[in-house]
């Protein structure tokens, strides 16, 4: 869970399969779903389901 921005506040969310990390779309550069988030680098915390 990535927290909001101030061009997208109420932030995002993200799985990761072991190679990409998938939204609604596969984000083919990273951890963060575009260089809003990237210049930013808003706080985040991981959650995983074991």
């Amino acid at each position: 869970m990535i927290d909001g921005i101030n061009l997208h506040p109420h932030g995002h969310m993200a799985m990761y399969d072991g190679q990409y990390w998938i939204s609604d779309f596969k984000q083919w550069h990273g951890f963060y779903p575009g260089p809003d988030y990237g210049s930013a680098r808003p706080d985040y915390k991981v959650y995983r389901h074991d």
